[in-house]
């Protein structure tokens, strides 16, 4: 609705709940104003009445159209936020406007979205901004819209801007192309798996909604990106002492219908469970046509009872036949198959996931996840309390032809009984198991969340170092007991890649080896949990002891190549690893037939991804860039270069413009045309290169300096020394800081005298 309306809405009602309850309505009637207007200034006077002397509904209405009406936009085409420029708006709603926008300063092309929150940022909710909008900008999922930059405008508005996403919202995909069930359920694992990965990084999206997932072409595929993480979560009201105005209303976050109760309620208690509630509400939308609170209109009063009401469960909607084929026939399927997919297990699953009291809910995405699996495979489900005649049911379900073919004769009927009951025996015992799988991964959850509090500025840790988490963490490992050793397993894996990657390899080691150790005594060695265990193993002693990592590879590759396959991707990972090694192992001896059998096996493995997993996998990525070492490294210029230019194509889809790896390629194709005095030719990818670093990376991170000192040679010697100056100036901190020399950046005497003379001062 937009702002003139609302204007409107306000005045007309603040006028007319002064009058006598008989008063309203004639007076109402006789005002020369559009039907959109009067229904709903009605809408407000009924809800008003219902209400008797509680003033709630009519105080939040007027504080959400006086927030609303207060903070209009004035952005236009061609105005500006930061370095982008204005080129149309593409969506508008109560919490803001979002904008397409370009970048508009001459360093490289890009076009972004930008979300302006319509309400005006409180001072003392800047530094929690601040906080969120670092961990939204971690998020990198291929499912999730990824987040650029984020700020307030010059009166304070707060500003997100994120990859622009051209596609058509969820719901609206699924009914155009006539998707089956299984797909909409595919579809939305994917969803659900990205909402996943963003609470474990504790960050909940709060407004999950059809709407905010949209659906974009790759590969003639449709692929979900998700976007609006965490954007209510920037505009709370706060209070000057600090603490919480329990008396003044607070503006409604979000998308009512989808809210949990919780929600609705302002409860500061709203978690990963809230998004679990709306989640559950988008998979009844998408695969029911149906959501439940959205029949009729509703007061925000009668929404928020009945969302918390436990004696109303959820029960299909009644259909009248031709909008049940129409809705049938959106999904492929005939009315009465449409009606027979969505049994009283579906329901059960929605019933779960939307429970009023959070406790009751699915504890974690995952788990709601392989509740849908199981519904979808015919299972038993988690959500439905069954005694031994629904296993049974649900075992014939999957095995119809061998249940109907042991009936022929007596004897194949008892082998059925037999094996009926000790299907139903597996079966029970399969459901323990995934309830021993949510409880481990609650445990890990809660685990984490503890390790990590200390590390929230909020609570005064923001000069924790992570080694300390890490030691931390280790510590309270040993507390664990006997029943939560495969917990401890987990842990001590992650532990362990964690030390790795801040090269604390003797840690790294003692901390894999522990887990291994654990974990060997409830696995065999060819499970494939013991295959991932040794293959982290081997990259970690790797660095130490390269012959003993070897070892570690082949002997690994032998168990997964006989009991995962060929082709299987842990076999393949392996195949990389023993390559990688090889390689490096002929350039230390200067064994070039050891070198080029590297390439050989990095040949061939990269034409086996390319057939298993697709061009465009972030596997092949890998062996792509893998492949254009060796064979830079071998002198051959052109191959890599060819391998490169393909590889970076690939990444810019996979992963986008502002990635480690797209930039990483970026540099290594400059490094290369830099190296055969191409030089306009590496001022082509040293600039987005550069300027993506600095996007990602601090300005004095060693990737960083490395391209721009690149970037600000190969412009010296273009004769581009105005340019060269530009980039320069961007890293005079780290220059004056010794960051140059600390980071060992390689710097040609051009470039020694040029920053010298500009910042009069030996280089660093």
């Amino acid at each position: 609705m937009d702002s003139e309306n609302w204007k409107k809405i306000k005045h007309h009602f603040e006028q007319l709940v002064e009058l006598p309850l008989a008063q309203q309505m004639p007076a109402l009637e006789a005002l020369d104003e559009p039907a959109l207007v009067k229904s709903e200034v009605k809408r407000l006077l009924d809800a008003e009445a219902a209400q008797g002397e509680q003033p709630g509904l009519r105080t939040i209405v007027l504080k959400n159209a006086h927030q609303l009406l207060n903070s209009q936009l004035e952005l236009n085409t061609g105005d500006r936020i930061g370095s982008y420029l204005i080129t149309e708006v593409i969506g508008e709603g109560g919490m803001g406007v979002v904008y397409k926008a370009c970048r508009d300063d001459e360093q490289f092309e890009h076009q972004v979205a930008i979300k302006l929150s319509r309400q005006k940022q409180a001072y003392s909710n800047v530094l929690q901004q601040q906080y969120e909008q670092n961990i939204l900008a971690q998020l990198k999922h291929p499912h999730i819209a990824h987040i650029y930059d984020a700020g307030t405008t010059a009166d304070d508005h707060a500003f997100i801007i994120m990859e622009l996403i051209e596609g058509v919202d969820l719901i609206t995909y699924a009914d155009n192309n006539r998707l089956s069930i299984n797909q909409r359920i595919e579809l939305f694992i994917k969803v659900a798996n990205a909402i996943q990965y963003a609470h474990q990084k504790g960050i909940l999206h709060r407004d999950i909604k059809p709407q905010n997932i949209l659906i974009t072409q790759v590969n003639g595929r449709g692929e979900p990106k998700i976007i609006d993480f965490g954007i209510a979560e920037h505009s709370q009201a706060s209070v000057s002492d600090g603490e919480t105005n329990t008396s003044s209303p607070q503006a409604i976050q979000g998308t009512p219908a989808y809210m949990s109760p919780e929600q609705l309620l302002a409860d500061k208690k709203a978690d990963n469970r809230s998004d679990i509630y709306a989640l559950g509400l988008l998979f009844c939308e998408l695969i029911a046509a149906d959501h439940p609170f959205a029949r009729e209109a509703l007061s925000l009063d009668e929404l928020l009872r009945q969302k918390q009401s436990a004696a109303r469960p959820y029960s299909l909607p009644l259909l009248t036949a031709d909008a049940l084929k129409a809705v049938a026939d959106a999904r492929s399927l005939t009315p009465k198959k449409f009606k027979t997919r969505l049994n009283h297990e579906f329901a059960a699953l929605i019933r779960k996931a939307t429970e009023p009291d959070p406790e009751l809910r699915y504890t974690s995405v995952e788990a709601f996840i392989r509740d849908i699996e199981r519904w979808q495979n015919n299972y038993p489900l988690s959500a439905v309390s069954g005694n031994w005649r629904y296993f049974f049911n649900k075992y014939l379900q999957r095995n119809r032809w061998p249940v109907a073919i042991s009936s022929v004769v007596f004897l194949s009927l008892a082998s059925a009984a037999v094996l009926s009951s000790w299907s139903l025996y597996k079966e029970s015992q399969a459901l323990q198991l995934a309830e021993n799988e949510l409880a481990k991964s609650n445990a890990i959850n809660r685990f984490i969340s503890d390790i990590l509090a200390s590390a929230d500025p909020r609570k005064g840790g923001i000069n924790l170092k992570v080694v300390d988490l890490l030691d931390r963490a280790e510590e309270k490992l040993a507390g664990f007991d006997s029943n939560e050793q495969d917990i401890k397993a987990s842990l001590l894996f992650t532990l362990g890649r964690s030390r790795f990657g801040l090269r604390q390899h003797e840690k790294a080691q003692e901390n894999l080896e522990q887990a291994i150790s654990i974990k060997a005594q409830y696995l065999p060695r060819s499970d494939l949990q013991m295959i991932q265990l040794y293959t982290e193993l081997g990259e970690i002693i790797g660095h130490t002891n390269p012959e003993k990592a070897r070892e570690i590879f082949h002997e690994n590759l032998a168990v997964a190549q006989k009991h995962l396959g060929e082709e299987h991707t842990e076999t393949l990972s392996l195949l990389n690893n023993i390559a990688v090694k090889t390689f490096t192992q002929g350039q230390r001896n200067k064994d070039k037939k050891l070198m080029q059998k590297a390439i050989d096996d990095m040949e061939q493995l990269l034409s086996l991804r390319k057939k298993v997993l697709g061009v465009k996998h972030a596997d092949t990525s890998h062996s792509l860039n893998n492949l254009s070492y060796f064979y830079q490294m071998t002198g051959k210029w052109q191959h890599a270069l060819s391998l490169q230019a393909e590889n970076l194509a690939i990444q810019k889809e996979l992963f986008g413009l502002d990635n480690f790896f797209t930039l990483t390629t970026m540099r290594t194709m400059a490094l290369i045309h830099f190296n055969n005095n191409a030089f306009d030719k590496a001022e082509t990818f040293l600039k987005p290169c550069f300027e993506g670093y600095m996007r990602i990376h601090p300005a004095d991170a060693r990737e960083t300096l490395d391209a721009g000192i690149m970037l600000v040679e190969s412009l010296l010697l273009n004769d581009k020394k105005e340019e060269a100056k530009h980039y320069a100036l961007q890293m005079k901190t780290a220059y004056l800081d010794g960051a140059l020399k600390k980071n060992k950046i390689y710097m040609d005497q051009l470039s020694i005298d040029f920053f010298a003379e500009l910042f009069s001062m030996p280089a660093a």
